[in-house]
């Protein structure tokens, strides 16, 4: 019996040098592979062409007015900071100290602390933090061109002229500070893009929970294509509308039991085309401006393609699974992310990696330029391989 017993621990001590074994070499060879793809990130960062090196300043974001791109650098710490406001032309960045309204531009905020959310026609949201009632637009002049709201409240629009007051569903008028419509007492504003304005409300639906529909009402506010319903629109450029149809009603005579979609390209006079074969299926992933993205797969096989459109008609592109574009498609480059880690890199509208994911965060592709954030540490990245440059 003790020899049995004898024999069973040299075994146990056996396996537990070997499981260790194992794990040593499992670890070593993390920890190799851990260094490589930092050897390989700081290999990438040193090939890329830098408008601001990384870490010259604390803070960085981007704003585009016309045709220059705005950079508003901080240095030092936050609440604190100096700040230095520099013009971007696409070839050569200057400081730009005359702006007297840069304090204005600080006041600006988007989603992405990189981007500022500024209208290309000169004009934002202003925020006072820690004041409950004090949100309106401001220009470059440091004008202010409505009355202030509550914060959050206010959205822009994609057409020069208007601002969207979320609280009480009105459009505001910037040019006379008029309201020019308020919502019907069952819709709500939710965008304007295009030649359109995006509006939603909810009907009743069996089992008690409300259904929300979405339709499009013309830039004078008349309802636009007939009453076509919508479950999603993505993207609206070029005259087409870019959404999932809701093809069992419309808003005249609303859907009752059933609901039939369709993933469609609808023109404006309301014909539209299908976006796939009847021997394929697919749905809309998402979309930026200028573009939308499908993933497309045949009943035969598993394997799907995921693929960019571009709303002026130029030649779709795939690209690979993992890839989501994210943002607008500017100058012919596109953010995107790694669905895995969800770092950032930039494409171009061909499909190609021209940056690799290996950032934390970034702006919108500003002109051929854009901020980017690695490892805590920020700075201004020239992309290259799009639209008009090597």
């Amino acid at each position: 019996m003790s020899s049995l017993k004898h024999l069973f621990q040299n075994g146990l001590i056996k396996a537990m040098f070997i499981g260790m074994a194992i794990l040593s070499l499992l670890c070593a060879s993390t920890v190799k592979q851990q260094f490589e793809k930092m050897d390989w990130t700081e290999q990438m960062l040193g090939q890329y062409e830098w408008v601001i090196p990384l870490g010259m300043y604390d803070e960085i974001s981007a704003a585009e007015i016309g045709d220059t791109v705005y950079f508003l650098t901080g240095s030092g710490e936050e609440g604190k900071r100096e700040y230095t406001v520099y013009e971007w032309n696409g070839t050569s960045l200057k400081n730009d100290a005359q702006w007297k309204n840069m304090q204005v531009f600080l006041t600006s905020h988007g989603g992405n602390r990189l981007t500022r959310n500024v209208h290309p026609a000169g004009y934002w949201i202003s925020r006072k933090s820690g004041v409950p009632e004090r949100e309106y637009v401001t220009d470059m002049e440091g004008s202010q061109l409505t009355s202030s709201y509550g914060s959050y409240m206010l959205q822009l629009t994609e057409q020069p002229g208007y601002v969207i007051n979320l609280e009480n569903n009105t459009v505001i008028s910037l040019e006379t500070q008029d309201v020019i419509y308020k919502a019907l007492e069952n819709e709500r504003i939710m965008n304007q893009m295009g030649d359109y304005w995006i509006m939603e409300r909810d009907i009743p639906w069996p089992h008690g929970v409300p259904l929300t529909i979405t339709y499009l009402r013309n830039m004078d506010f008349s309802m636009a294509l007939d009453g076509m319903l919508f479950d999603s629109v993505y993207e609206v450029e070029n005259g087409k509308i870019c959404g999932t149809v809701i093809t069992t009603g419309t808003y005249d005579v609303l859907p009752e039991e059933v609901i039939a979609v369709e993933e469609r390209i609808v023109e404006a006079d309301g014909s539209w085309a299908p976006l796939f074969d009847e021997a394929e299926d697919g749905v809309i992933l998402g979309a930026g401006d200028g573009y939308y993205v499908t993933q497309e797969w045949s009943p035969e096989g598993s394997k799907t393609q995921t693929i960019i459109h571009f709303m002026d008609g130029r030649e779709s592109a795939v690209i690979e699974n993992w890839m989501e574009p994210i943002g607008p498609c500017r100058n012919g480059f596109i953010a995107f992310q790694n669905e895995d880690d969800l770092k950032k890199g930039f494409l171009n509208d061909k499909g190609k990696i021209i940056v690799e994911p290996i950032f934390e965060r970034c702006s919108n592709p500003q002109m051929d330029a854009a901020v980017v954030m690695h490892d805590g540490q920020v700075g201004v990245l020239r992309l290259k391989g799009g639209d008009g440059n090597e």
